[in-house]
């Protein structure tokens, strides 16, 4: 190991400008003064409790790294910082680990992270990320920090048209025990139906009034007919669970709120909390993050216009919120129900839930979650979109959301695997927001965009953004209304794109020349697989000239071409 001289050296550096390939470091390091993609560097595995032996993969800033180690024969991917106290750096004998010579090397370039909010789910116990692991809530939970609320607690104040009282006033009852928490999500089979309501849901809404966030229950009434529901579907399979709720108003410490003698709530001009409550209150803004970005969270948005106080996609809380939720909830666990209206007009919810529950369930997750997420957002996009955003105390909660946003954005950017925004009604803006968040996903495998309509513009938005996604092997773009012009700005980019495989621009408009483009422009691709034209404007005769031109290449193999 380096001695405690050259250790102290390490951990107090000023890193300076990044480096593609080296990162300039004044301290002992294998004999060296720089460290180096495919160094050896030691973590701090919190849940193993143990020191293991990791990779440096890639550079993410100038003062943080991407480190690969391995743990029970998987694979694992790690943002740190250089100074972190979970990181250690090797000399070429270690008490700890033995003799160094080279850390274990990745045979696949694939990362570990799938996360649940583009495709499926992601379980791994050994997984650290606090995203992932429900130790991060389980360590707010016992701190008290934040409490959740019972969903039986919750159908109780409805049914008796009583107002939901602040964290303070709390009664016991409502309160969720965290060990039965605890017991219902180690027993929960994640894989299973989706009709089984997830363990936690976190509530995103608007304050009806300054005084009061729901001071005459319409929010709740809300709430309770989709808790009733997931209820109904939970008896039927034979499951039934209690539903832990996050409701900030409930959940956390209400600093300028206080009962007054009439009953009712106040808005007052100072604080009325205690030092600890003040801390804990602290705690749970700074963390806020947790509750709608975790993967294993299902998040309500509560966008239905319920009273005459500024919109929920006005407020700076809920728009925070929801792109936290875009960002890792699974797919069919952000639901809006401000469309549970139509849901219940359209397809008459309540009325099919008396027959088939379950049935009903996956019908109410079909229309609240078909364009509810919004892209990722650049950092400094989020800043610009905030300044116009309201909020009750601005002057605290603005930079307090800014750096909460601008502190998780790239860590967890870059362990988003496959990113599923299938069907959302996205246009070009959306499209643009998105390409700017590219160059981020170190290990981002797929984009998946069908039935959106991005169009020319919007391809050529993606297009930028994926010279620097270095790790994309599959776009779908199927059904976007994508013409001539856009194809031709994406033949541009195609050779720089050093991974991608498979291209599917299906059931669009693009003509003649531009198919001959992208063909060739795929046949030079040195990794190129496949490219889906099918159901485009393309002639005959140019359908056969791209069919014969989809040969084998003397070096790399083949590029299929689907006419």
């Amino acid at each position: 190991m380096a001695n405690d001289e050259d250790r102290q050296r390490t951990k107090s550096i000023c890193l300076g400008e990044h480096r593609p390939a080296s990162l300039s470091l004044c301290a002992y390091f294998h004999g060296r003064d720089s460290l180096q993609l495919g160094d050896a560097v030691k973590l701090y595995s919190r849940t193993s409790e143990r020191w293991v032996l990791a990779t440096v993969a890639d550079f993410v800033e100038p003062n943080k790294i991407c480190a690969e180690y391995q743990i029970a024969g998987r694979w694992y991917r790690k943002i740190t910082d250089l100074k972190s106290k979970h990181l250690d750096f090797l000399s070429e004998a270690d008490p700890d680990m033995g003799l160094i010579t080279q850390a274990p090397a990745r045979q696949r370039s694939r990362s570990p992270h799938k996360y649940g909010a583009f495709q499926g789910h992601r379980h791994g116990p050994e997984n650290p990320d606090k995203y992932e692991s429900l130790d991060s809530i389980y360590e707010l939970l016992e701190n008290e920090v934040v409490v959740l609320i019972r969903g039986s607690w919750l159908l109780q104040q409805r049914k008796l048209g009583r107002q939901l009282p602040s964290r303070s006033d709390l009664p016991l009852e409502a309160k969720v025990e965290v060990g039965k928490l605890q017991e219902h999500c180690s027993s929960f089979d994640w894989t299973v139906s989706s009709v089984l309501p997830y363990p936690i849901v976190a509530i995103s809404h608007a304050w009806l009034s300054v005084d009061h966030p729901d001071p005459h229950g319409s929010l709740l009434e809300k709430v309770a007919q989709v808790i009733e529901l997931y209820t109904s579907a939970a008896k039927m399979e034979g499951t039934p669970a209690e539903i832990a709720f996050f409701f900030a108003w409930c959940s956390l410490y209400q600093p300028y709120h206080t009962l007054s003698d009439d009953g009712q709530y106040r808005r007052v001009l100072h604080p009325q909390l205690s030092s600890e409550q003040k801390h804990k209150h602290a705690d749970a803004l700074a963390n806020m993050d947790i509750w709608y970005m975790h993967s294993r969270t299902e998040v309500w948005l509560m966008t239905e216009q319920l009273a005459d106080e500024c919109h929920y996609n006005l407020r700076g809380w809920t728009t925070f919120e929801r792109l936290c939720g875009s960002l890792l909830t699974v797919r069919n666990r952000l639901l809006d129900i401000g469309q549970l209206s139509a849901a219940i007009q359209d397809i008459g919810l309540f009325d099919q839930c008396q027959r088939s529950p379950g049935d009903a369930v996956h019908a109410l997750q079909q229309v609240c979650s078909r364009r509810a997420r919004r892209p990722p957002m650049h950092p400094e996009s989020f800043d610009a979109v905030i300044d116009h955003k309201c909020f009750t105390c601005g002057a605290i909660d603005r930079p307090m959301v800014k750096d909460n946003y601008k502190r998780n954005f790239s860590i967890v950017m870059s362990a988003i695997d496959i990113m599923d925004f299938t069907s959302h009604g996205w246009m070009v803006q959306e499209a643009e927001c998105l390409s700017r968040c590219l160059e981020y996903c170190i290990n981002l495998r797929e984009l998946l965009l069908a039935d959106n309509d991005i169009g020319d513009a919007g391809l050529g938005w993606i297009s930028q953004g994926m010279r620097k996604c270095r790790s994309l092997q599959c776009l779908d773009c199927t059904s976007n209304h994508i013409g001539d012009q856009g194809a031709l700005k994406f033949a541009d980019v195609v050779e720089e794109c050093i991974s991608l495989e498979d291209v599917n621009l299906s059931h669009n408009q693009i003509g003649d020349e531009a198919a001959q483009r992208l063909a060739n422009s795929m046949l030079l691709s040195r990794s190129m697989k496949s490219l889906n034209v099918i159901g485009n404007r393309i002639g005959n005769a140019m359908r056969e000239q791209l069919k014969k031109s989809s040969k084998t290449r003397p070096t790399m193999g083949g590029c299929r071409v689907c006419v």
